[in-house]
């Protein structure tokens, strides 16, 4: 919800807008705390776990360090055992002897077409990195496939938040240096199996049309997220805009 809290707070300037932190249906795992809003874990809500992104080891809070990233193991005082919330989060300090949790992505967001295996959470990453290294804000940005003279290749569909002084050439080589950090994205377009990333100006309300697009496909509305990747392959039919 990032890009929509900016523009609500451009709306109301003079309001303190404080995230919640990070909550599940099944449980509270942080929450904000203290003049830093710190995302405090929260230790006496639930018995957490973390496992290590990198070497998947298992770790209480207490073993936590600082800038790794782990996915989250939730046990409750209701009887809910050692459930596995899929949420990606990276330790960003400590509140006292409390860790501090900054929510990174969903895990499992995974598009693999020719055998590239692009990940949301790296696309997140490299959205934002390029983003603020251009001065480009996007009100909008999610990668997907599309499939051009026979080549499949990925599309950024997106609405910047002013169109004056966006170089997109610069921007989507830019994108294109990020994503292939990805070893099996940067094998496939070696290959030739993946054309190069392009750009797709929306027209309108583009949020309002993947809600709306989502909620078509069984979703319940609550349930729609902003994701930054998608893996179906239509919506330069759904969006109205233009290929650049």
């Amino acid at each position: 919800s990032e890009r929509e809290v900016r523009v609500l707070r451009g709306c109301f300037p003079g309001v303190l807008i404080e995230g919640k932190g990070l909550t599940a249906t099944e449980g509270i795992v942080s929450f904000p705390i203290g003049c830093r809003s710190d995302r405090v874990c929260a230790l006496r809500s639930h018995f957490l776990e973390f496992i290590d992104a990198d070497t998947q080891s298992v770790h209480p809070a207490w073993e936590l360090v600082r800038d790794r990233e782990y996915s989250i193991v939730l046990t409750t005082g209701g009887g809910l055992y050692r459930y596995r919330l899929h949420d990606r989060v990276r330790v960003t300090g400590y509140n006292s002897q409390a860790p501090c949790l900054e929510f990174l992505s969903r895990e499992g967001k995974v598009v693999d077409l020719v055998g590239e295996k692009l990940h949301a959470e790296h696309v997140s990453a490299v959205l934002a990195a390029v983003s603020k290294q251009l001065g480009v804000q996007l009100d909008f940005a999610m990668l997907a496939p599309l499939r051009q003279a026979g080549v499949w290749g990925y599309v950024l569909f997106c609405r910047p938040s002013s169109e004056e002084g966006v170089d997109w050439v610069q921007m989507m080589e830019a994108l294109e240096r990020e994503l292939q950090a990805n070893y099996h994205y940067r094998h496939a377009r070696n290959l030739g199996q993946l054309a190069p990333l392009r750009a797709f100006l929306v027209a309108g309300d583009a949020v309002a049309v993947y809600r709306d697009r989502c909620a078509s496909m069984g979703m319940r509305l609550g349930d729609i997220k902003l994701l930054p990747l998608r893996a179906e392959t239509d919506w330069a039919d759904v969006f109205q805009g233009q290929l650049v």
